[in-house]
């Protein structure tokens, strides 16, 4: 008798701890809970060891290590950042991640092409990028140069004789409608640009990409639909992050694409914009997209 209520007594325990395992199991599925996920781009991986970074393997832990040691720092511009030297090893590391190479359209029709606003060199590259395409063929319904009112900076934006200019030019939307005025654009195109001026946040000096999509966002309210997006290297893969993050849930289809100017490379911010992409990334998973392919999430 006693032997039975033992046994008994012992699959009641089991029965427990099985329906205990199950709780927590199920607890962590519905509130979010991931498997770490380990980065296995080995292209990655030999950056991080090119240059002495330490890490457990996991993306969250590569975010942390790159954001400390590649993040330019904060209130500093791109065009501040010292140029550091890699060697060749380390520039075809780059190529093969795609952070200093050209990158074309895919389709020959989209519904809207987004101009990405940047500093004075890097706006002008972009938009002869958009002559290019448009001379090969590429046609979109509507162009949305997505700028803002970021004062102009001489030594930045080399641009040293603002006063010499024929219009008052002192933000980046005012430069990037000059350029446009001035430019060889075909009629038909300049028909369809549209300029997103977007202000400057409480608390930031300029608006940042995020800034000036979720503006064109509000202040358009466009229809859901296949979006060009034009940058230069070796932001490409960043804002294309930052453009999906907002842009995906949405329903919006979004391709990022444009020039690699070498005249204008510097390798430390070619390493603050593939830590910005890393950091983005992760925000994306948290909210539940699908990551680049780029990263090899495992």
């Amino acid at each position: 008798m006693m032997w039975e209520l033992m046994k008994i007594y012992k699959i009641k325990i089991i029965f427990f701890l099985t329906i205990c395992l199950f709780a927590i199991r199920f607890f962590n599925i519905q509130s979010g809970h991931k498997e770490i996920k380990k980065v296995m781009n080995e292209n990655f991986l030999k950056l991080l060891t090119k240059f002495n970074i330490e890490h457990d393997g996991t993306l969250e832990d590569i975010v942390k290590k790159t954001q400390a040691q590649w993040l330019r720092k904060p209130g500093t511009e791109r065009w501040e950042m010292d140029n550091i030297v890699v060697d060749d090893e380390a520039e075809e590391i780059f190529k093969k991640l795609g952070f200093i190479n050209m990158v074309i359209p895919k389709e020959s029709q989209y519904d809207y092409c987004l101009v990405l606003g940047a500093s004075a060199p890097r706006i002008k590259n972009r938009l002869d990028f958009l002559i290019k395409i448009w001379d090969e063929g590429v046609r979109f319904n509507r162009i949305f140069v997505l700028t803002g009112q970021r004062k102009l900076d001489s030594i930045g934006d080399s641009l040293p004789h603002l006063e010499f200019y024929e219009t008052e030019i002192s933000t980046e939307t005012d430069y990037i409608k000059f350029l446009v005025k001035k430019a060889d654009f075909p009629q038909d195109l300049r028909d369809i640009i549209c300029f997103i001026d977007t202000p400057t946040p409480r608390g930031k000096s300029r608006p940042s990409t995020d800034d000036t999509v979720k503006f064109w966002l509000e202040d358009h309210e466009p229809i859901p639909g296949s979006c060009l997006c034009i940058s230069s290297q070796p932001f490409i893969n960043y804002q294309d992050s930052v453009l999906k993050t907002f842009l995906l849930p949405l329903n919006f289809k979004v391709e990022t694409v444009g020039f690699f100017d070498r005249s204008i490379f510097n390798k430390s911010i070619v390493l603050d914009s593939i830590a910005r992409f890393l950091y983005q990334e992760k925000n994306r998973i948290q909210n539940g997209q699908a990551p680049s392919q780029l990263l090899g999430l495992s």
